[in-house]
């Protein structure tokens, strides 16, 4: 059932006080600037393979499209489920909140099994500095992923039990940011690290 308050209030708040997320915007300069530095070390370190193999050798193109068309995917539907939000249609942003939370697990999913691929294979955190820095650099965006997925199953949770309230409405459009930056960050973890790595482009 829709909001009778529509996008102009969240439960009798205007809409100009449910769009403060000044906080979130400083947490997001601030892992900005993290991953500057991962991006950094990186790729100071893509070339000293030691004894172990470089970029071009580990790193495959095709195996991480699905994962990253996956990620990319979820940017949209979470904006379809805010759209629902704004609306004050509950179940459609329950649901499509549900499916943004699935495909940040199914990414997991896939970066664990590409993970242990290498491991099996014997290219490891501590095998060279090009591997410390690779791992270092993509596990720290998964971690991010995974926190960002827990969090939306705490969203979940507050939504069925609280309905569409100011303090959900608040949380939700705080999260978006994250969730848009992280994907972001994919992005350039995808054409620096995976594209021209596995081009041999450095």
């Amino acid at each position: 059932m829709a909001d009778s308050a529509g996008i102009s209030s969240i439960n009798g708040r205007p809409w100009s006080e449910a769009d403060d997320r000044l906080g979130m915007w400083l947490f997001i300069g601030a892992e900005t600037v993290v991953f500057l530095c991962l991006f950094a070390t990186y790729l100071a370190l893509s070339s000293s393979t030691l004894e172990g193999p470089g970029p071009s050798e580990i790193l495959e193109l095709p195996p991480i499209l699905l994962p990253s068309a996956l990620l990319l995917l979820s940017s949209w539907t979470f904006h379809v489920a805010e759209k629902g939000l704004e609306a004050g249609q509950l179940k459609k942003t329950i649901i499509w909140l549900g499916i943004t939370m699935v495909l940040g697990f199914a990414f997991l999913g896939f970066e664990i099994h590409e993970f242990t691929l290498y491991a099996a294979e014997g290219a490891v955190l501590t095998e060279s500095p090009f591997l410390a820095g690779f791992f270092v650099l993509v596990g720290t965006h998964g971690a991010h992923v995974l926190f960002g997925s827990v969090w939306m199953a705490f969203l979940l949770g507050h939504l069925a039990s609280k309905k569409i309230v100011w303090t959900n409405w608040k949380r939700i459009r705080a999260f978006g940011l994250y969730w848009h930056f992280v994907d972001v960050v994919w992005v350039f973890i995808f054409t620096i690290v995976y594209v021209l790595g596995s081009q041999g482009m450095y």
